[in-house]
This record gives C-alpha cells, structure tokens and sequence, in this order.
C-alpha cells in the first residue's frame, strides 16, 4: 500500500480532531472504503511505538493518545484545569449557554474566529458537552455540562441573568444575517 494514503489519512483525522465517518473519510481522500481499510492497517503500523493510535468503531475513525501515555496527559490535564480558562473560553460558553447549545460553526461566526481548540479544551474540562445534532448528522452541537450549570450556580439556562432577551436577539440576528445572505444571492 502506499504510504502516502495512510499519511492523508492521518493528516485529516489530526486536522479534524475527533470522530469521523468513514464514508466521509472516503470521500474526502477519493477512494473506496476497500482501499480505507488497508489505509488504516498501514496507519495503524506507522503508529506502532508512536505517541497516537487509531481509533475504530464499526463506522468511525479518529486519532488520539496512545494508552501508555494516559497518565502523562492526566497530570498534564490536572495542570490545565488550575489555569484560568481565559477570554475565548468564557466568549463561548457565553454563546452556549445563551444559545441553549449551539453547533462550532456557530461559535465560529459569532466569534469571527476559529474556536476548535478552545472547544476541545471547554470539552476536556468537563465544561462543555458534545453531540449530534438532530438536523444535521454531520454537526456536533456543543451544550453545557450539568457540571458548569453547578459552578455558575443555575440549573436552568432561563436563570442566565437577561436570558429569554439575549436569546431572542441571538436567534433574531441569526434569522436577520441567514435572510441577508439568500438576498444576496
């Protein structure tokens, strides 16, 4: 097998950062799900005695840590949950929690930047939550964890000081902006 298809391979579950379809996959690297599965066989030798290791499920692929490193990471992660969350971090769980969840792109186009990493971290720290969203299976929608509602001492999104009147004007400047851009068409 050659190579280069595995380091692809590699490169777009790295840049992706979490769960991917296969058939996604696939389609990504113009190849059929056969020569995938040899992709991973090769990967998963190239890793061998590496920091990574590939993750499978019947249907996804990812990348992460490899097991003999997790208590590395652990005391790394303890050292990360002392430090302040910062700036970012607090603008996104402000549009997450006044969204009542919202999906990265989301995020991203409110922040006017790329918040991958920040919501990885927001997601590590316990903070933040992921899942499917139910209109778009590509889209993960991020929600506030039970745990964050706790430390900020609500149980309700609707106990966020001027919650229904933000949320209403985030959802109206949504609507505005998606209505602009079909008139621009």
């Amino acid at each position: 097998m050659d190579n280069t298809i595995a380091h692809k391979l590699q490169a777009v579950l790295y840049a992706h950062g979490g769960e991917m379809r296969k058939t996604q996959i696939a389609d990504m690297l113009s190849i059929p799900l056969e020569s995938l599965a040899d992709a991973q066989a090769e990967l998963r030798a190239l890793l061998t005695d590496q920091g990574l290791e590939l993750s499978e499920t019947d249907t996804t692929l990812s990348l992460r840590t490899a097991s003999q490193y997790a208590e590395l990471l652990k005391e790394l992660r303890q050292k990360d949950d002392e430090k302040d969350i910062g700036a970012a971090a607090l603008e996104i769980l402000a549009i997450v929690l006044y969204k009542n969840g919202a999906s990265r792109s989301t995020i991203d186009y409110v922040r006017g930047v790329n918040s991958s990493g920040t919501l990885r971290q927001l997601v590590l720290r316990g903070l933040l939550e992921r899942s499917r969203s139910t209109t778009d299976t590509r889209a993960w929608i991020y929600t506030a964890t039970p745990e964050l509602l706790a430390h900020i001492g609500i149980s309700s999104y609707h106990e966020l000081p001027e919650y229904l009147e933000l949320s209403s004007a985030l959802n109206e400047q949504e609507q505005l902006e998606i209505q602009q851009s079909y008139d621009e068409r």
